[in-house]
C-alpha cells in the first residue's frame, strides 16, 4: 500500500460502497483497516494467520469448515517433521488442534459435534499409521509430535492412543527413550504425564516376566549413565519392590544385548543401501571381511525384496516412469527414494527403467540388477554422472514427451503412470499443475504421481484433492507402495485413500 492514496486503494476493492457497507456491524474489516488504524495511532500491528477460520456465523458454513479441517489433516500426513521443518510442522498441528477445540467448545449442533468427533478420531488414528513401521508411514518424530501435542488438548485421548500403538504392535519400544528424550529436550519436561505414562507401561510389561514383550523392552532399556540415565532412574523409582538402581539394572538390563527380538523388524530399505553404497565408495579391494558384510546386506536385501513381493502382484499393468530426483544426495531420505524407485521400475511394463531429472535426462537401466550389491554399483555410478545436476522436473518431462513425438507411435497416455520421488526439489501446488499442464502429446495425459521424501521443506498448499489424475502420496514403506503398484484405491481421490488408511485402524 505504500506509495498509494487511500481512493487508489478502495479502487482495488471494485466496491463504490466501500465505507458504507463497513459500517455494518456485521462486516469485517481487512488490511485496509490494519493500515488505516497502524497510520492513525502510529502503532505496529502483527497478524497472525491462522489456517482455518475461527468464526462461523452461518449453519452452512459447516461443511466448508470440515473440508479445511480435513485439507489441514491430510496435510499433516503429507509432510514430514524433520528438523529442518520442525517449527513450522509444530505450529500447523497447533493451528489444527486450537480450530478443532475451538469449535468443540463452542458448537451446538448435533451432526456437526459428531462430526468433528470422526476428525479427533481420524487425528488419532494418524499418529498410529504415522508411527507404524510395517503398513505405515513409518516417521517417528512426526509421530511424537502429534501424539505430544494431542496431549494438551484431549489427554484422555492421546493415553488411549498410546496404548493402541505398543499394544498392538504398531510402534518399537525403542520409543521408549527416543519419545521421552524428545519431550525432554524440546519441551524441556522430564515429568511430562506422557513419559510417566509410557514408564508405567513398561513397569507393568517389565512386572510380567514370562511376557515375550519383556525381552522387547530390555533391548531398549536406558542405561545407568550416559545422556538416558535420567530415565533409567525414573523407570527404578516408579518400578517399585523395593529394588536398588544396582539390582533393577541387573534383574532387566544385565543380557539385554544378547536379547533376540522374537518380532521381526522393519527395516528402512534406505538403510541397506546406504550401507552398501559406501562400502562401494570406500573400499576397492574387499576383504572377508568386507565380503562377510557385503553378503549380510545383500541378505538382508533378499528379505526386504520378499516383503515387497508380498504388496500384491508381481507386475503392475501399465507403464511406470519414475522420475529420480538426485540433486541432494546428503540426506537419508535420498536412499529411501532410489529403493523405491528402483523397486516400482521394476513392477513397470517399461521394465527396471528409470529417469533421472536434470538438464539433461537419461534413461538408466537396472534390468542386470540382481542383488543390493548390483543395485548400489549401477546408483553409484549414476550418481558420480548426475548427483550434483539440478532437479529440471519440466525439462525432463518435455524430453519424455519428445521422446513419444519421436518414436510416432500411437500410445494411450492413461496407460502411463509417471512418478516424481523427491527429497529436495520443493513441489509446491503451483509446481504440480503446472507439470500437468505442460504435457500436450497426444489428446488425453498420463497419470502423474508426486511421492514426497522431502523433509526440509513444509507444505501448506500442495493438497489438490478433485483432480483424478493427480495422486499425492507419503512415506518410507510398504503401504505407499502398495496403492501406487495395485492401483487398490485407484478410482479414489486422494483424501478418500488416505482415510481409506486410516479407518483400517482401530483404536482399542
Amino acid at each position: 500500500m505504500d506509495g498509494l492514496s487511500t481512493r487508489e486503494i478502495l479502487q482495488f476493492e471494485n466496491n463504490s460502497n466501500y465505507i458504507d457497507n463497513m459500517r455494518c456491524p456485521s462486516v469485517w474489516g481487512g488490511a485496509i483497516e490494519i493500515q488505516a488504524a497502524c497510520n492513525i495511532w502510529n502503532i505496529k500491528i502483527i497478524v497472525y494467520i491462522y489456517s482455518v477460520s475461527i468464526v462461523m456465523s452461518r449453519k452452512h458454513d459447516y461443511h466448508k469448515l470440515l473440508d479445511k479441517l480435513y485439507e489441514q489433516l491430510y496435510l499433516l500426513y503429507f509432510n514430514h517433521c524433520t528438523k529442518d521443518s520442525f517449527a513450522c510442522y509444530e505450529n500447523y498441528v497447533d493451528n489444527f488442534l486450537f480450530a478443532l477445540d475451538y469449535h468443540f467448545k463452542r458448537v451446538v449442533d448435533i451432526h456437526f459435534k459428531r462430526q468433528l468427533n470422526h476428525l479427533l478420531k481420524h487425528y488419532m488414528q494418524l499418529i498410529v499409521y504415522t508411527r507404524n513401521m510395517y503398513w505405515g508411514l513409518g516417521r517417528k518424530m512426526t509421530a511424537y509430535l502429534l501424539l505430544y501435542k494431542l496431549y494438551k488438548y484431549y489427554p484422555d485421548h492421546t493415553i488411549k492412543t498410546l496404548h493402541t500403538i505398543y499394544d498392538n504392535h504398531h510402534g518399537s519400544w525403542c520409543d521408549l527413550k527416543y519419545f521421552c528424550n524428545f519431550i525432554a529436550i524440546n519441551y524441556n519436561n522430564r515429568n511430562h504425564p506422557l513419559i510417566l505414562c509410557f514408564v508405567d507401561k513398561a513397569n507393568s510389561i517389565l512386572s510380567l516376566k514370562s511376557n515375550s514383550e519383556v525381552s522387547n523392552i530390555q533391548k531398549w532399556l536406558p542405561r545407568e549413565s550416559g545422556a538416558y540415565a535420567w530415565l533409567f532412574h525414573k523407570l527404578w523409582k516408579r518400578h517399585g519392590n523395593n529394588m536398588t538402581p544396582q539390582l533393577f539394572r541387573k534383574t532387566f538390563i544385565q543380557n539385554s544385548d544378547t536379547l533376540i527380538n522374537k518380532r521381526p523388524c522393519m527395516i528402512r530399505p534406505g538403510k541397506l543401501l546406504k550401507s552398501m553404497m559406501s562400502i562401494i565408495q570406500q573400499h576397492t579391494i574387499f576383504t572377508p571381511e568386507i565380503q562377510e558384510k557385503i553378503n549380510e546386506l545383500n541378505l538382508q536385501w533378499q528379505h526386504f525384496e520378499n516383503t515387497v513381493q508380498k504388496c500384491g502382484q508381481n507386475r503392475a499393468d501399465k507403464h511406470i516412469i519414475p522420475f529420480l530426483d538426485l540433486s541432494n544426495f546428503s540426506d537419508d531420505e535420498a536412499y529411501d527414494m532410489m529403493v523405491w524407485a528402483y523397486f516400482i521400475s521394476s513392477r513397470s511394463l517399461v521394465y527396471k527403467r528409470i529417469f533421472v531429472s536434470t538438464s539433461i535426462s537419461n534413461w538408466f537401466n537396472f534390468e542386470s540388477c540382481l542383488s543390493l550389491y548390483d543395485v548400489a554399483c549401477k546408483f553409484s555410478h549414476v550418481w558420480k554422472q548426475y548427483g550434483k545436476l539440478n532437479c529440471v522436473p519440466d525439462v525432463s518431462l518435455l524430453l519424455l514427451q519428445q521422446s513419444f513425438l519421436d518414436s510416432q507411435t500411437d500410445t494411450n497416455m492413461n496407460e502411463f503412470t509417471l512418478v516424481f520421488l523427491y527429497s529436495n526439489h520443493k513441489y509446491d501446488l503451483t509446481t504440480i499443475q503446472n507439470l500437468y499442464k505442460l504435457w500436450t502429446y497426444g489428446d488425453c495425459k498420463p497419470n502423474y504421481t508426486f511421492w514426497n521424501f522431502n523433509g526440509k521443506h513444509f507444505y501448506n498448499d500442495v493438497y489438490d484433492g478433485f483432480n483424478q489424475y493427480i495422486d499425492l502420496y507419503s512415506g518410507f514403506y510398504c503401504s505407499t507402495f502398495d496403492d501406487l503398484i495395485n492401483g487398490q484405491y485407484k478410482s479414489e481421490s486422494n483424501m478418500r485413500r488416505f482415510l481409506n488408511h486410516l479407518n483400517g485402524i482401530s483404536i482399542s
